[in-house]
């Protein structure tokens, strides 16, 4: 019998029925629930993104934290010449499936990424392009900034916050139906609410995917579990330990 055998969990980030993260929890035996508490949308104003993407030679790096931001990458057949840095496996295998190669995998989260890159690096004076959600933080540009890069921020993706049927999930979760909640961003979170607005959710276990994540979680009153890696499969394992360690 696999570890999640007949439980229910669910997933807040955008994806399809048979999604990436919703198939591995399946694979474990999971119950999936999809509960999108964001919905990404291109830019209301492409120009600036159009116009970085058109200058792809003039940087030296480029840095993306989600497969998202990789999907308003072009595909090449060749590397082009910046160095790709990525957030987790995930990102990682979404930019090399459409021609990218990798420079640097970092763990789960956008600042534990910045400082992987800034250690045992010369950032002074090189051109980084971030490509980010409308609603991501500024804290790995900064880290870039005050490493001496020259930082191109640019919306690759528009991120709509909102969960559409709340009534369905509180009676999941009043039910026992629901025992583990999964997010894969801060903007996820934020999209749920405060814990103090869940009081049917006290019961299940809230999962991040990486540090930037369960910080949010856990300003919003959650005390998350947190995967060791930045990946579905990461977060997948990280529900499977935290159904089966007893509460405090």
């Amino acid at each position: 019998m696999n570890a999640l055998t007949g439980i229910g969990v669910a997933v807040t980030r955008e994806e399809p029925v048979g999604g990436p993260l919703g198939l591995r929890l399946a694979e474990r035996g999971a119950r999936v629930h999809l509960w999108p508490t964001v919905r990404s949308v291109p830019p209301s104003d492409p120009a600036p993104l159009a116009d970085a993407l058109a200058r792809l030679d003039a940087f030296d790096w480029i840095v993306c934290t989600s497969a998202r931001a990789v999907e308003a990458l072009p595909v090449v057949t060749s590397p082009p010449a910046p160095r790709l840095a990525a957030v987790g496996r995930g990102t990682a295998r979404a930019a090399r499936a459409r021609g990218w190669a990798v420079a640097c995998t970092g763990p789960a989260g956008a600042v534990e990424l910045g400082r992987l890159l800034v250690e045992g690096r010369s950032f002074r004076g090189r051109r980084v392009l971030v490509p980010l959600s409308s609603l991501a933080g500024d804290e790995l540009t900064g880290l870039l900034r005050e490493a001496g890069a020259e930082v191109e921020r640019v919306t690759a993706y528009e991120t709509r916050i909102g969960l559409e049927d709340a009534a369905r999930c509180r009676s999941d979760l009043a039910s026992g139906e629901v025992r583990a909640i999964t997010f894969c961003s801060p903007s996820a979170a934020e999209g749920f609410g405060p814990a103090a607005d869940w009081p049917e959710g006290r019961s299940a276990r809230c999962v991040a995917l990486g540090a930037t994540t369960g910080a949010r979680l856990r300003a919003l009153g959650w005390a998350p579990a947190e995967a060791d890696e930045a990946s579905f499969e990461g977060l997948a394992g990280a529900v499977e330990r935290a159904l089966a360690e007893p509460r405090a």
